[in-house]
C-alpha cells in the first residue's frame, strides 16, 4: 500500500463494507426512545455515488477552508516577511521545543473546547508544523504541536458547541453541565497528550523531514536567517495576527455558552448606524449577509478573513497580483489532497442516511441498556467510527440515551460524546484525523502505533474518575 493513497484506500473499503452490510442487515430508527426495524434498504452504486456528491456539496464551506489555507500559506511562503517570520520563530524556539508544544496545544485545546467548530484553528497549524520541521522534530511530532489542540479540544470539550447541539436539544441538557466534569477530563486529556509527545519527541530528535512540508521546505539554515536579517517582520506578523484573532473570536458561540452579548449587539449597531439615503453604509460594505462573532455557523466567514489577510499581507510585501493569484491558485492545489480526503471521509454520513443498518447494530449492543460507563463510551466510538458525521451521530441516538437513561442523563451525555472524540483520534472513518494525516504523508498504521498509549491511559484514567464522580 503506497503511503500517499492509504487514506484514499481506507475510505473506499469502508464505503465498500458499508454498501455489502447494507444489503444483509436491516435498518432501523428510534421514536420516542424506543427501537423499529425499517427493513432492508440496499445502497447501489449510483447510490454511492450520489452519497459522495452530497458530502462535497454539504461541506463545501469547510472544504473551501482548507483550500484558503492552502492558498493563503502558498503566497505567504513566497514573502520575505514570513520567512523571516519563520526564521525568528525557528530560532526562538530551539531547545524549548518541549514547553512550546505544550502551550500550543494547551492553548489551542483550550479555544478548540469552547469553539463552534473544529477546524478553526487549521490556519495557524502550517506555520506551527514547519517550525518544528525545520528544528529536527519528525512529522509526528509536528502534527502533535500543529494539529494535537483539535484533537485534544473535542476530547475535552467544554463550552464548546461544535457536535452538541443535536443530542443536548435531544437529552435536554445544556453547556453548562457538569462543566467541572468536563474541565477535569480536559486537563486529564492534555497531561497524558503532552506526556506522550514529549517522550517521542525525545525518541525523534534531529531528524530530518522537512520535505514533507508542502508549503515551506527548507532546513533552518542561519546564512539564510542573516540574509534576511534587513526585512521587517512586524507587519505580517501583525495583520496574521488579527487575522487569526478576528477568526477565532468568530467562531465562539458568545450568547449560547456565556450570555455574552456585545459582540451581537455592537454588530447590529455598527451596521445598522450611519446611514446615507436610509442605505446603512458601514453595513454595506461588509456585506448584508455578515454576521456577528458568535453567529458564524460555518467556515465560509473565516474563508473571507483568510483571503483579505493574504492580500493585504502580499501588498505589504510588494507582491504583483497577478502572483497573489498564481500563487494562491497552486497552495489549493497542494491542499487539495487534504480538501478531498476529507469531503471523502463524510460521505459515510450520506450513506447511513440512506441505509440505517448502523443503528441496528448498535441498538444490538446495547442489550438491555443497563447503564455502563465504559461499554457507552465503546459504544459511541463504534457508532461515531460507522455514522462519521457528529451531528448525524447525536440526532440518531440522543432520543434513545434520554430515554433509557434517565438517572444518569448527563453522565451519558458525556460519555457519548467522549466515544465520539475518541473515534475522531483513531477511527478508520475520523475526517478530522484521515485529513490531518494526509497533510505531512503520515500513514494511518503509523499514528495508531504513536497514539494507542495515549488512548489506553485516557481511557483507564477517565474511567476512574467517573466512577468517583458517580459511585463515590
Amino acid at each position: 500500500m503506497k503511503k500517499k493513497s492509504d487514506k484514499v484506500i481506507i475510505l473506499l473499503i469502508s464505503i465498500l463494507v458499508y454498501m455489502v452490510l447494507s444489503w444483509i442487515i436491516e435498518g432501523g430508527a428510534y421514536s420516542g426512545g424506543q427501537y423499529a426495524s425499517t427493513g432492508l434498504t440496499q445502497i447501489g452504486l449510483f447510490d454511492a455515488f450520489l452519497a459522495i456528491y452530497s458530502s462535497f456539496f454539504r461541506m463545501l464551506p469547510d472544504i473551501l477552508y482548507i483550500l484558503a489555507v492552502g492558498g493563503c500559506y502558498e503566497v505567504l511562503s513566497h514573502t520575505k516577511g514570513y520567512q523571516k517570520m519563520v526564521d525568528k520563530a525557528s530560532s526562538f524556539i530551539k531547545g524549548k521545543e518541549f514547553i512550546v508544544l505544550a502551550v500550543l496545544v494547551l492553548l489551542m485545546g483550550a479555544y478548540t473546547s469552547i469553539s463552534s467548530h473544529l477546524l478553526v484553528l487549521i490556519c495557524i497549524a502550517p506555520f506551527i508544523v514547519t517550525v518544528f520541521l525545520r528544528n529536527g522534530f519528525d512529522r509526528l511530532t509536528a502534527i502533535s504541536a500543529g494539529f494535537g489542540g483539535l484533537f485534544l479540544g473535542y476530547l475535552g470539550l467544554t463550552f464548546g458547541t461544535y457536535g452538541t447541539s443535536y443530542l443536548n436539544s435531544t437529552m435536554g441538557l445544556t453547556v453548562s453541565n457538569w462543566i467541572v466534569q468536563k474541565v477535569v477530563i480536559f486537563v486529564v486529556a492534555y497531561i497524558l497528550y503532552v506526556l506522550f509527545a514529549i517522550l517521542h519527541m525525545k525518541k525523534k530528535k534531529n531528524v530530518n523531514e522537512t520535505k514533507y512540508d508542502i508549503f515551506c521546505t527548507e532546513e533552518l539554515d542561519e546564512s539564510k536567517v542573516k540574509k534576511r536579517k534587513k526585512t521587517k517582520v512586524w507587519p505580517t506578523a501583525l495583520v496574521c495576527i488579527l487575522g487569526i484573532l478576528v477568526i477565532a473570536l468568530g467562531y465562539i458561540n458568545w450568547t449560547e455558552s456565556f450570555n455574552i452579548k456585545i459582540f451581537s449587539e455592537f454588530h447590529t449597531s455598527f451596521t445598522g448606524g450611519f446611514k446615507i439615503a436610509d442605505v446603512p453604509i458601514f453595513g454595506a460594505l461588509i456585506g448584508t449577509y455578515m454576521k456577528a462573532f458568535g453567529e458564524w455557523n460555518d467556515l465560509l466567514y473565516g474563508s473571507f478573513i483568510i483571503v483579505i489577510v493574504t492580500v493585504i499581507v502580499a501588498l505589504i510585501n510588494k507582491v504583483d497580483f497577478d502572483t497573489i493569484l498564481k500563487n494562491f491558485g497552486k497552495g489549493m492545489r497542494k491542499n487539495s489532497r487534504m480538501a478531498f480526503v476529507y469531503g471523502l471521509a463524510l460521505s459515510i454520513a450520506f450513506l447511513s442516511l440512506i441505509s440505517t443498518w448502523p443503528t441496528t447494530v448498535i441498538n444490538t449492543l446495547f442489550g438491555s441498556g443497563s447503564f455502563n460507563i465504559f461499554i457507552i463510551v465503546i459504544l459511541a466510538l463504534i457508532a461515531q467510527i460507522l455514522l462519521v458525521d457528529p451531528d448525524c451521530f447525536a440526532q440518531t441516538f440522543g432520543g434513545y440515551l434520554a430515554v433509557t437513561f434517565t438517572e444518569n442523563m448527563v453522565a451519558a451525555g458525556v460519555l457519548w460524546r467522549l466515544g465520539s472524540a475518541l473515534a475522531f483520534i483513531i477511527g478508520p472513518t475520523s475526517f478530522l484525523l484521515l485529513s490531518v494525516l494526509t497533510y505531512l504523508d503520515i500513514p494511518y498504521k503509523e499514528w495508531l502505533k504513536y497514539i494507542w498509549k495515549f488512548v489506553v491511559a485516557f481511557l483507564i484514567v477517565v474511567m476512574l474518575v467517573f466512577v468517583i464522580i458517580l459511585y463515590v
